[in-house]
């Protein structure tokens, strides 16, 4: 009776741990994100805003209203970083005209507790710009310590089981 117990108590924290890390999934959203009106003639990337982060990273969404120059070559692009890594493109360049794009990415492995960084670029060859408007940022990670805790517990009940 008492390893029938021990194997259901053993189960039963393992899919609590599963599904609790799940379900505690945290979203803050940021809607301070700056304006960009940028003429610069260069291709560099240009800092654009950093926003820190605890827990473990599971995903971020960035939500921009943006275009160009109106005319021309298209050559507007926005990248990001972490914790002053290597630029990675988003993707896609910034339209003509007004557009909202959502740029959703996931699959992070061992992130947590960093600064995500952002940057754009205007485009070199004279003539070029980039306007960005009602941005919003959401950062959606796993907060460790509860995870840790439930874990933590589960592991003192069955230990506390054995003694009795």
């Amino acid at each position: 009776m008492k390893a029938v117990f021990k194997v259901v108590l053993a189960v039963s924290l393992f899919v609590g741990l599963v599904n609790s890390s799940n379900a505690t999934l945290i979203t803050e959203t940021y809607d301070n994100v700056p304006v960009v009106i940028d003429s610069s003639n260069t291709d560099n990337k240009l800092a654009w805003f950093s926003q820190d982060f605890s827990g473990e990273l599971e995903s971020f969404e960035l939500v921009v209203d943006w275009r160009d120059q109106r005319w021309g070559n298209r050559k507007g692009q926005i990248f990001y970083s972490i914790d002053n890594g290597s630029w990675i493109n988003l993707g896609g360049l910034a339209p003509h005209s007004w557009a909202t794009q959502s740029f959703l990415i996931d699959g992070f492995m061992n992130v947590a507790d960093s600064t995500l960084s952002f940057a754009y670029r205007v485009g070199g060859g004279g003539g070029h710009q980039l306007r960005i408007r009602d941005a919003s940022l959401a950062i959606t990670t796993v907060p460790e310590p509860a995870t840790l805790a439930i874990f933590l517990g589960g592991l003192a009940l069955l230990v506390s089981r054995k003694r009795v």
